[in-house]
């Protein structure tokens, strides 16, 4: 048995080397565009180091190529290439969705990614492919072919020259495309990423749901009271909604009529430095709905959650979302929404309808909760909003901005996809037509109400120079964070908390995490809680601004910040 191994190792190096050839070369390119992308402006030595870094994976990768290779053409002779073949095409599809995630967001695939992908319906998913087909991938046909050649039966000089030619491919891209990358380049083969990024999502998913199951006997300590004989609150989570093209901030273009009018007359308030924890949906929303973030020593299924909250102040609670039921067997974002006494999801988990239904369909059962004959309520309701496939966010009637139009105050990128643009903008008129109606039902059914609209992450919409639609790394743009918060109150609340009001309308400059919306949906409910930290609320006089922490790897807001003003001082001394 062993020397037929080697028999077959040497007869398949001596006839087949190009198959190891174009294996090797699948894998150089993608790497070396990363190492190459993620090097400019440093040493030439940065470069020499990842290199060298990787060459341990790259070894294995082809071990492992080679040996499988030879098996083939020990025990399976006569269907051995094609098998080699199936291989090496598995590896470029594999190769090729690492480098489009990286083309689009800068990064390579991740667990957060396949979090996002497992929380995706079927429309979902083909809305999101959709919007990032663009020019970035043009560097896939160069990837192809010059893979296609290697296939054809090649010597080692050839080798030497396409290896020449890749290189100066993946410059001339990096140089065109213009590529924001990542500062952390990952070594380990595909494969095994999504594999080992699946297990820690299910893995984690399932740690959740089994807390959960023992929620009650764990929190039994925790005491929530509260002394309102009648009181309606309303949180609203949304999606993808930029402040910086919202015109209550600022923003020339009217983008949000009835809100802004209501600012005008006083009736809400404007937070106007608020960050999200991340720039994606998942982790930020787990940080959303309970006391869990960045600074927690407990993990999200071991943390208060705000149904539970109000369950134990005597609050009959309803989740109402335009989202799906989408996390794994109930664990995550769903352990918490399926808690509430009354839950609505428009479509289950992974469904794949033809249209995604717009955030009006949620209306009825808005509607039906704020008339629930119970005294005190809680309702969360979680929208579709302004996510990714604007065009789908909003009916044909709401279509008030032009495609083909544009505002002088456009970037040049804005003006060349000036109809994602007004799609965009479309998407926040109509979300601004469901907020004031959901506020004028809230008014109407209760006297002593709140309505608190905060956005999940922020959005980039071509803004500063960059080339990007949807919600990048926030160290491509920090607009990815940057989030509205809003809040609505009743004139009977205002009475009733006068003082509270004008205090907490002294913190709409400072600066504070959406990952403590928590403790400031305690202060704003006057509940008394047992667990309460009053620093964490922009609610309360005793807020403590705090740096602001935007990603897993822990990356500071503020720091982003510093290096900006530290690159505008640069360009105003040259």
């Amino acid at each position: 048995m062993y020397k037929r191994w080697i028999a077959s190792f040497r007869g398949f190096i001596k006839e087949d080397r190009k198959y190891i050839y174009t294996f090797l070369y699948s894998q150089i390119f993608v790497w070396s565009f990363f190492i190459l992308n993620n090097s400019k402006g440093k040493f030439s030595r940065y470069v020499i180091s990842e290199y060298l870094k990787a060459s341990e994976s790259f070894l294995g990768i082809i071990g492992g190529f080679v040996l499988l290779s030879v098996f083939f053409r020990m025990f399976f002779p006569k269907k051995y290439k094609i098998c080699i073949l199936i291989l090496i095409l598995l590896n470029f599809l594999g190769n090729s969705l690492d480098m489009l995630v990286y083309l689009n967001f800068g990064t390579q695939i991740s667990p957060e990614m396949m979090n996002i992908f497992f929380e995706s319906n079927l429309n979902e998913a083909k809305e999101f492919t959709n919007s990032y087909l663009n020019k970035k991938i043009l560097l896939l046909i160069p990837y192809y072919i010059i893979g296609g050649l290697l296939l054809i039966k090649i010597k080692t000089k050839i080798f030497i020259k396409m290896l020449a030619l890749t290189f100066a491919t993946i410059i001339l891209a990096i140089n065109i495309l213009k590529i924001e990358g990542s500062t952390y380049f990952r070594k380990t083969y595909i494969y095994k990423n999504i594999s080992r990024s699946y297990s820690r999502y299910k893995k984690s998913a399932e740690e959740t749901k089994k807390l959960m199951e023992n929620f009650e006997e764990r929190f039994k300590d925790i005491k929530v009271k509260d002394e309102m004989e009648e009181a309606t609150y309303v949180m609203v989570i949304g999606e993808s909604f930029s402040k910086h093209h919202s015109s209550l901030y600022g923003y020339k273009r009217d983008t949000n009529p009835n809100l802004l009018n209501r600012k005008k007359n006083g009736e809400i308030v404007i937070f106007d430095d608020v960050v999200s924890p991340h720039h994606y949906t998942r982790d930020t929303l787990l940080k959303l709905v309970s006391d869990y973030s960045h600074e927690s020593e407990k993990s999200f299924g071991e943390s208060m959650n705000i149904i539970d909250l109000f369950k134990k102040a005597g609050y009959k609670t309803y989740w109402l979302s335009n989202q799906e039921d989408f996390a794994y067997n109930q664990a995550g974002l769903s352990s918490v929404a399926n808690r509430a006494d009354e839950v609505v999801f428009t479509e289950k988990s992974l469904s794949d309808t033809k249209v995604k239904m717009y955030d009006e369909y949620l209306i009825p059962h808005i509607k039906k909760a704020l008339e629930d004959d119970v005294k005190k309520k809680f309702i969360v309701i979680h929208l579709f909003g302004s996510h990714l496939g604007y065009a789908n966010r909003y009916p044909k009637e709401f279509s008030y901005f032009e495609k083909d139009s544009y505002e002088e105050y456009f970037s040049e990128l804005q003006k060349k996809n000036k109809g994602i643009v007004n799609e965009y903008h479309n998407s926040l008129r109509y979300n601004d037509y469901l907020i004031n109606n959901i506020i004028d039902m809230t008014d109407k059914s209760s006297k002593n109400s709140y309505l608190l609209y905060l956005s999940d992450h922020g959005q980039i919409i071509y803004d500063d120079n960059t080339d990007f639609v949807g919600n990048s790394l926030p160290t491509v743009n920090k607009k990815a964070v940057e989030i509205p918060l809003i809040v609505w109150m009743s004139q009977e609340y205002r009475e009733k908390n006068k003082e509270n009001v004008e205090k907490f309308e002294l913190n709409a400059k400072k600066r504070y995490s959406s990952e403590d919306i928590f403790y400031s949906i305690v202060d704003l409910s006057r509940l008394n809680y047992s667990e309460q930290i009053q620093e964490k609320s922009i609610f309360s006089e005793k807020l403590v601004e705090k740096d602001r922490r935007i990603s897993s790897e822990g990356l500071i807001y503020e720091s982003l910040i510093g290096a900006e003003k530290s690159d505008e001082k640069k360009d105003s001394n040259i």
